[in-house]
């Protein structure tokens, strides 16, 4: 999948939203001399490099479950996953649960990278 769309990459889901002023309003936090709200050096590696984490915990996740289940029900399970992972996003009202929900939706893409690696394998 990530061949078909190069710039659907899990842990830069969040980084088109960094400069956007609502995003800022609610999640900066840093203040500049101006008095607008920013989003600290520090904050944006961890929510682009915390995904890994979970894509780790999916990858392992997967093939586990690909062994035991098959590949199928875990793309399948995938896909409900990250359906239901996705809505977080909308509920966040602090950074702590920003970062969270970045962590959990990451397994479900996890799943599909071992989904995809399984397919080019069988191609």
């Amino acid at each position: 999948m990530s061949r078909h769309i190069p710039r659907l990459i899990p842990h830069e889901q969040l980084s088109g939203y960094y400069g956007q002023t609502s995003f800022l309003n609610r999640f900066g936090n840093v203040t500049n001399a101006t008095g607008d709200k920013l989003l600290s050096a520090a904050v944006q590696a961890q929510m682009g490099n915390i995904g890994i984490i979970g894509n780790f915990v999916g990858l392992w996740f997967a093939g586990y479950g690909a062994a035991r289940w098959g590949y199928r029900p875990m793309y399948i399970f995938g896909m409900v996953l990250m359906t239901l992972l996705v809505f977080l996003f909308v509920f966040c009202q602090s950074l702590p649960m920003l970062i969270a929900s970045q962590t959990l939706v990451n397994i479900p893409w996890g799943i599909f990278r071992t989904s995809e690696t399984h397919e080019n394998l069988l191609a």
